[in-house]
């Protein structure tokens, strides 16, 4: 990465920095960066490793760092610079950082954020501008440089995943935490343009994190409104269900020697007609303030068995597929009877649907309505799954309670599970928890050959991700469903690199 040449003072953090770097290297750097960030953030300091920053506004309490405010001044003084060089934004956010303080509670969870802080510190330069734009983003201005290029700003970003990939501790152990990172040029921006410039980059962040954790994506003016706020999608969510906007896409379900299709889990996605292509994360949380989840969840089933039955008459072979409910859909005093509706309306026996139930809402406390509706759906033939087991501390009787006949593993316990003795035994417990209770086991989020293999020398009975077959629209599946080796995968699926930087094609060759 060019450097540019005038000498600048440096702030004792950055010495800090130096120092560790000279001493130890990155593994002596990334944890006294973090020390530092925290010692600061306690005294009141904003640590900022760049220039341009505004005194007056005031740090982020738990990382040190300044917030978005002192980021909109930086791009603007920079923006207001008469025909300035490149430069970019970066907008880094963890993936599943809800699940991850689930999973390990609150203070682990500001114990990854002061970390993340201090690594991403560590690998840019002294003039970079890092903040905190909100609970789990952060952002960069990586100001302008002689011969700063494209190319240059990627590395920048793939150091950035990097940095946020690695291991961090949280008592005896550690964990792994990813992040999607988008990446918007200066190119097009002008001056006033600064918030216009930053909400790019957060936008080829949110096309990152669709298309797989752990993506980078450079911002593409076509991308303009596809996410949007909530309340810039509101207005657009009763047309959108009319037109059959909101669709299901399907990801495969495997044996975990990957060589036998066992079913499909149903996916939401927003197809929009003048925002192209909006990610679940980006709508769902509207659909549920406008009190429209009911309507979603009869959608995904509906289009999930009419594709089911499409499968069936095309010879397709596919077993069964997966439709997710909510807490709000579980309560439901009519679920039961909308469900056996639609099974009937597309010919499908009761058994060929599995509905799954997070294991952050079997967590909470009995809710006899809920118990009831599901009670009933087991009586009616319907297979039960617990998603993302091992993030919401359910208890054995809460699995008992639900009558749930599989867990899915959530893909926080997979990532590195062929190269982390401590991941390999939490997933090895939970299987022999499965095997104890009679239940089915189903691994999500593998990404690697080695973790596929892992995952089938300890037990595990099937297993879904990237590694084997990324979600696709129902026509993109059956072209797939043809063409693939007449016993399923291949044994070797190949990892789908993470930070590329464009969204893969929707047609995996698996």
């Amino acid at each position: 990465m060019p450097q540019t040449t005038a000498a600048r003072p440096r702030s004792p953090a950055r010495a800090f920095v130096m120092l560790a770097a000279l001493v130890g290297g990155a593994q002596v750097l990334a944890p006294l960066v973090a020390i530092v960030t925290a010692i600061a953030g306690a005294l009141g300091l904003a640590l900022v490793f760049g220039r341009g920053r505004d005194a007056r506004v005031p740090p982020d309490d738990l990382t040190g760092l300044p917030a978005r405010d002192a980021l909109e001044t930086g791009v603007a003084q920079t923006l207001d610079t008469s025909r300035p060089p490149l430069f970019a934004v970066l907008v880094a956010d963890l993936d599943d950082f809800h699940r991850f303080n689930a999973t390990w509670g609150r203070d682990a969870g500001d114990a990854l954020l002061r970390s993340s802080a201090g690594r991403l510190a560590s690998v840019l330069r002294a003039d970079d501008l890092l903040c905190r734009l909100d609970a789990d983003a952060f952002a960069v201005l990586i100001r302008p440089a002689p011969h700063l290029t494209v190319d240059a700003l990627l590395a920048i970003g793939d150091r950035l995943l990097d940095a946020l990939g690695e291991p961090v501790a949280v008592g005896q152990t550690h964990a792994y935490a990813s992040a999607s990172v988008g990446i918007a040029l200066s190119t097009g921006f002008g001056s006033g343009d600064a918030a216009r410039l930053i909400a790019a980059a957060e936008r080829a962040m949110l096309e990152a994190r669709a298309g797989g954790a752990g993506s980078l994506m450079l911002y593409s003016p076509v991308m303009d409104g596809g996410a949007g706020a909530d309340a810039d999608l509101a207005p657009d969510i009763a047309r959108a269900f009319a037109a059959g906007e909101i669709e299901a896409w399907f990801q495969p379900q495997f044996t975990a020697d990957g060589l036998h299709l066992t079913g499909m889990e149903a996916l939401a996605r927003w197809r929009h007609p003048t925002r192209g292509l909006i990610p679940p994360g980006a709508f769902l949380a509207t659909i549920e303030a406008l009190g429209q989840s009911e309507r979603l969840s009869e959608a995904m089933l509906d289009q999930a068995l009419a594709a089911l039955a499409g499968w069936d008459a095309a010879g397709l072979g596919v077993p069964r597929v997966s439709v997710n409910l909510g807490a709000n859909e579980l309560r439901r005093p009519s679920l039961a009877d909308r469900v056996e509706t639609i099974l009937d309306r597309h010919g499908l026996a009761p058994d060929r649907l599995v509905l799954e139930v997070l294991e952050s809402v079997a967590a909470q406390p009995g809710d006899g309505l809920m118990l009831r509706n599901l009670a009933r759906l087991r009586q009616i033939g319907c297979g039960l799954d617990m998603d993302d087991f091992g993030t919401g501390h359910a208890s054995i009787a809460a699995l008992r309670q639900f009558g749930v006949s599989r867990i899915k593993i959530a893909r926080s316990f997979v990532t590195r599970l062929d190269a982390d003795a401590d991941q390999r035994a939490m997933v090895r417990a939970i299987l022999t928890l499965g095997r104890q209770l009679g239940l089915a086991t189903l691994a999500e989020g593998v990404e690697t050959e080695g973790e596929r293999a892992i995952l089938e020398h300890l037990g595990c009975g099937e297993v879904q991700g990237f590694g084997l077959a990324r979600p696709m629209p129902r026509a993109a599946l059956e072209t797939w469903l043809r063409h693939r080796p007449a016993r399923g995968a291949t044994a070797t699926p190949t990892r789908l690199a993470p930070n590329a930087a464009t969204v893969p094609s929707a047609h995996p060759a698996v």
